[in-house]
């Protein structure tokens, strides 16, 4: 009887560990599965990438749609993981780029990316690459397709696509990269909570009525991301900032205040309250500067709010202000204090319509930006306020270009040729508002026939012709600086098939640049009607090499640059790409080729020294701006309707 016992007790303990253990199991489990739930749920759907949209995104490299299908999927799973991106990058034989992309933004191997995080890693694959410049983070409204076409048809056109790639649904706004006039892919799907109540009650419209967008206004506030610190790069690991008389912080649920010039380290701050952004406010209309661990100034002095965000570990900063105390930054970092009163008006107006147009997308939003303050945007340089451009803001406040009823897309750069250029530079689509015009004098156009001598014509009389880069002169070495050159038709190339061509001995494009052998000769094969030239032909051994953008032609033959002066013979050293594309070809004895040219820039839109130029005339800012743009209006009001 007791051996009988004995056993029972100890079936009875196997019982009870056995249960003990199953129920713990059965726990785990529960809580597994709770956790993958929360980990599915925590994104809006579409959140994760899938494989088969690289068939859109890597025409960038360039690769067909068909290419990457039949090359890379194969290789991959359903949704893109970390070890999906590198075998990508592996493939892609970007060497050494791959460590510099994964070090911006760290990836594992089992990490099935979001649409967030895929898109800092193309971002970043694009940037080494080259090729950033060219595309495009643009909002749209999907339409459908064109019927028997790869084209979408959005509320602001056609654009090409590879379709079955991007997996839209009529009448949602999304955020998508865009090169020349294809849609690559899927930057983010923007539904509530991200869409603005104008582009909810758009979005309703068009699903329901088809109706259009009525009017936009004119923000009242705007927020740059600040990067001019930080090497243009968003991302840090520490900030630390302080207000000249104090600062007012506030969390998610707390609001304090710290005296003036106390260093105040954000990371410290948000780790410890475990949220995700800290607010500071600067006190009594005073200052906030980005400073290091010691309180030496490490930035500008920054008016109204800094945000600083934190999300993986890494944190960003935010200048929130509003939209006229940016534009007094702007102004003078876009044009000098000296120039007139009127052309520091006309360069405001046309500030405030290019951040209009900003602010109204959403370039920036995953930064919770409007924009930037750099040339990626505009330059915004808040320590260059006065009181000459301050006036210029404030005298032509809430007034924008307009095309219709909409902000108008313009451009502007520092001097034309004494002429300024059409779309056709940059090898891409008309605007109508974008057309050429006379700066010179006598408003006569320069015979199409002479127009080698007329850009080596010191004795020009335009609008701009104080500006020291009105004429210059340079000097280039293919031969010598060959290695160079062919690096620079490589990237160039790498930017956008349709910059340039390379042609084989047959005449066939697509020929290798490593085939070509040397350099033997440089033609101008053709120019646009304002003397900028559109197509540039290098003479190899073994083919030739066709270019079509003017950034290309300037940067290809900046790598062969050896000399820069500009029109007074004084050397230039802080340019590495030729001023502009408009400019004459003379060949020397010694193999060497001399380029006699004139302008500043891309040439499209208004030239800044033109406007001053015009103001010095006695012209107004509303006669310059009509001048540039006779097709656009300006606005009366605030609000655009």
């Amino acid at each position: 009887m007791k051996k009988n016992k004995n056993q029972n007790q100890r079936k009875n303990r196997v019982r009870t560990r056995y249960l003990s253990v199953l129920l713990l199991c059965v726990l785990l489990c529960i809580l597994f599965a709770r956790g993958s739930l929360r980990h599915a749920d925590s994104g809006q759907p579409g959140d994760y990438v899938l494989c088969s949209e690289l068939k859109g995104y890597l025409q960038i490299v360039p690769m067909t749609p068909e290419e990457t299908s039949a090359m890379i999927l194969p290789k991959l799973g359903e949704y893109l993981t970390g070890k999906d991106v590198g075998f990508l990058l592996h493939f892609l034989e970007i060497g050494e780029k791959t460590g510099t992309i994964l070090q911006k933004v760290p990836v594992e191997p089992d990490e099935k990316l979001t649409r967030k995080k895929w898109g800092l890693l193309y971002e970043a694959l694009m940037e080494e690459l080259g090729v950033a410049d060219q595309v495009t983070a643009m909002k749209i409204q999907y339409l459908g397709r064109v019927p028997g076409e790869d084209r979408l048809i959005a509320d602001s056109g056609h654009y090409d696509c590879d379709p079955e790639s991007l997996g839209m649904e009529y009448g949602r706004f999304y955020e998508v990269y865009v090169w020349k006039n294809t849609v690559l892919g899927k930057k983010s799907m923007l539904s509530d909570p991200q869409l603005t109540k104008q582009d909810q009650k758009k979005q309703e419209e068009a699903m329901d009525t088809g109706k259009e967008e009525q009017s936009i206004s004119v923000p009242e506030r705007v927020r740059v991301l600040l990067t001019q610190d930080n090497g243009e790069n968003p991302y840090r690991h520490h900030v630390y900032i302080k207000g000249s008389s104090g600062l007012d912080l506030q969390t998610e649920d707390q609001e304090w205040e710290e005296p003036p010039e106390r260093v105040i380290d954000c990371a410290r701050i948000l780790e410890e309250k475990n949220v995700g952004f800290l607010k500071a406010a600067a006190l009594e209309k005073g200052g906030i500067c980005l400073c290091e661990e010691d309180g030496s100034a490490a930035s500008s002095i920054y008016p109204d709010t800094l945000v600083i965000y934190e999300e993986n570990s890494l944190l960003w900063v935010v200048n929130e202000l509003d939209m006229q105390s940016y534009l007094c930054g702007v102004v003078p970092g876009e044009m000098p204090e000296s120039f007139e009163e009127e052309a520091l008006k006309a360069q405001a107006v046309c500030a405030r319509t290019y951040a209009c147009n900003q602010a109204a997308g959403p370039s920036f939003e995953e930064y919770h930006a409007d924009l930037t303050d750099t040339t990626a945007s505009q330059v915004y340089l808040p320590e260059k306020k006065n009181d000459k451009c301050t006036r210029a803001v404030s005298e032509t406040a809430g007034r924008i270009l307009l095309n219709g009823h909409r902000p108008a897309d313009v451009y502007y750069y520092s001097t034309s040729c004494g002429l300024t250029s059409g779309m056709e530079v940059w090898n891409t689509q008309d605007i109508p508002w974008l057309h050429p015009v006379s700066l010179l004098r006598d408003r006569k156009w320069p015979d199409p026939d002479q127009m080698d001598e007329f850009l080596r014509d010191q004795t020009v009389e335009a609008f701009d012709s104080e500006s020291r880069f009105f004429r210059w002169s340079a000097v280039t070495d293919l031969s010598g600086k060959e290695t160079a050159v062919r690096d620079a038709i490589q990237k160039e190339g790498g930017k956008d098939a349709a910059r340039l061509s390379v042609c084989g001995p047959d005449g066939r494009a697509g020929a290798a640049v490593s085939t070509l052998s040397k350099i033997r000769d440089i033609s101008v094969d053709k120019r646009a009607g304002s003397g900028a030239v559109t197509d540039l032909a290098l003479v190899f051994e073994n083919g030739m090499v066709h270019i079509y953008n003017e950034n290309a032609i300037r940067t290809i033959l900046g790598a062969a640059m050896t000399e820069l002066k500009d029109k007074n013979g004084n050397s230039v050293h802080t340019l590495n790409i030729l001023p502009s594309a408009s400019f004459s070809v003379e060949k020397s004895r010694d193999g060497r080729i001399l380029l006699y040219g004139g302008g500043l820039g891309h040439g499209i839109g208004m030239s800044q020294y033109g406007a001053d130029g015009m103001a010095k005339q006695g012209m107004t800012w509303e006669q310059i701006l009509k001048t540039f743009f006779p097709e656009l209006d300006i606005s009366e009001e605030k609000k655009v309707s």
